[in-house]
């Protein structure tokens, strides 16, 4: 709320404090933990953590038009620190401040935003077991000596699953953009967002043939056998026990693209109101360093980094009754192994939801999954209906043409990073808000 009164209008502030409980429990069936299924062996384990966080922000208005200041409508400025202490990963204090100037009135403002961020690794990441299996691979080291077709391509033991020992992720975020409303053409919004990420300590699982492909740069993560006379002869190391793909701290990650939207309303008519939404987001350069060992890479179109995807809406209200319609797009990318690409992935969505009852007066944004809206009654339906407010019914079907994943050539067999092997999936919702 308001604290007191600027020059340009009333310093604001926010302020908020939560608590959470996280836990996890990873048991496999006991005939997959005592070896019963043939090449595959794992473990079960369990974490639990509790976090307290808390934040407080203040907006502060800079410059008003009232100032009368040439090219400056209006300037806001906002500054927000955020703390958190967990059981697991000690605390830490991140801040954020932001910048929006209004040249003119009305139809564009021009933003920018510098933020420092911190991450624990999840639990998923941290606790859970272990998960050895075999995948054909290719023992780079070996194989540029000895040419041999064992070296080339042959079963090698994997270990997968969470570490205990990784450290937290800690960020710097820079974004700066523009919000275009013109006057002319009422109900249209234009956003575009340059924005770069840079992630020390980030967590991630490497792909095992990357490992073997730099192995030096990697100690620890190839277990080998001891070196034969044969070996030693040629300079080269034992045979391959396991490839260690656990979770990791890595050097750094940098990424940096563009984020544009452009959504219109459509003001009512007799059939009701429209939206249309189109969202889509570019990958300039995705650099990752593996290790500090490691030369800097750019990924930005390898696997599950596609340099494109976008997001297309057609949103219709009438009434109590709301409807959309969703296309998804994917870009291809390289797959991991071999020389091939992953196709590009198109899929549609729709969703359909009558509310009885209504809590916002007013809102001409389209329905989408996680919207919460709802829509007034006609006169006197809620008194005879009491038991209907705040009910909602929703239907929806996503992957409408059960179009399959792109094939990968990996385990799963398709990019299970990116994609949804259930195809067609119906749902139905029943809501009731008091």
């Amino acid at each position: 709320g308001p604290l007191f009164a600027l020059p340009a209008g009333q310093l604001a502030t926010a302020i908020g404090i939560e608590y959470r409980h996280e836990q996890l429990d990873d048991h496999f069936d006991p005939f997959a933990t005592s070896g019963g299924v043939i090449d595959l062996n794992s473990t079960s384990a369990s974490g639990s953590r509790d976090v307290i966080g808390g934040f407080v922000e203040f907006y502060a208005p800079i410059i008003s038009s009232e100032m009368q200041i040439p090219g400056i409508d209006g300037l806001e400025a906002q500054f927000a620190l955020r703390g958190d202490g967990y059981s697991d990963f000690g605390s830490t204090v991140n801040p954020k401040i932001g910048l929006a100037w209004r040249p003119v009135p009305d139809w564009l403002v021009v933003r920018a935003s510098y933020s420092t961020g911190f991450r624990a690794p999840s639990l998923v990441q941290s606790s859970t077991g272990s998960l050895t299996f075999s995948q054909d691979l290719q023992d780079t080291t070996r194989f540029l000596v000895t040419g041999a077709p064992e070296d080339e391509s042959s079963s090698i033991q994997i270990l997968s699953g969470g570490n205990p020992d990784l450290d937290a992720e800690e960020s710097d975020n820079f974004s700066t953009g523009l919000v275009f409303t013109p006057p002319m053409l009422p109900g249209f919004t234009f956003t575009a967002d340059f924005f770069r990420i840079k992630v020390e300590n980030s967590v991630a699982s490497l792909d095992p043939q990357f490992i073997l492909d730099d192995e030096s740069d990697f100690p620890g993560l190839v277990a080998r056998a001891p070196a034969s006379d044969a070996d030693i002869a040629a300079g080269i190391p034992g045979n391959i026990l396991l490839v260690n793909t656990q979770f990791q701290n890595l050097g750094f990650v940098k990424v940096q693209g563009v984020d544009i939207a452009a959504e219109y309303l459509s003001p009512p008519t007799r059939v009701g109101k429209f939206s249309l939404r189109l969202d889509a987001a570019f990958i300039d350069s995705f650099e990752q360093q593996a290790s500090p060992a490691e030369p800097v890479r750019d990924l930005a179109g390898t696997y599950l980094r596609p340099r494109a995807r976008g997001r297309a809406q057609l949103g219709w209200r009438l009434g109590g009754f709301e409807a959309v319609g969703t296309f998804n797009y994917t870009d291809s990318y390289d797959d991991a192994v071999g020389d091939r690409t992953v196709d590009y992935s198109t899929t549609f969505d729709a969703l359909v939801e009558y509310r009885f009852a209504r809590e916002t007066a007013s809102d001409d944004s389209a329905l989408t999954p996680n919207d919460k809206k709802t829509v007034v009654p006609p006169a006197g339906s809620a008194r005879r209906h009491d038991w209907l407010n705040g009910v909602a019914v929703r239907a929806g079907v996503l992957n409408i043409f059960d179009d399959p994943p792109p094939f990968a050539n990996n385990v799963a067999g398709y990019p299970s990073g990116l994609e949804d092997p259930r195809q067609r999936f119906v749902f139905l919702g029943l809501e009731k808000k008091f």
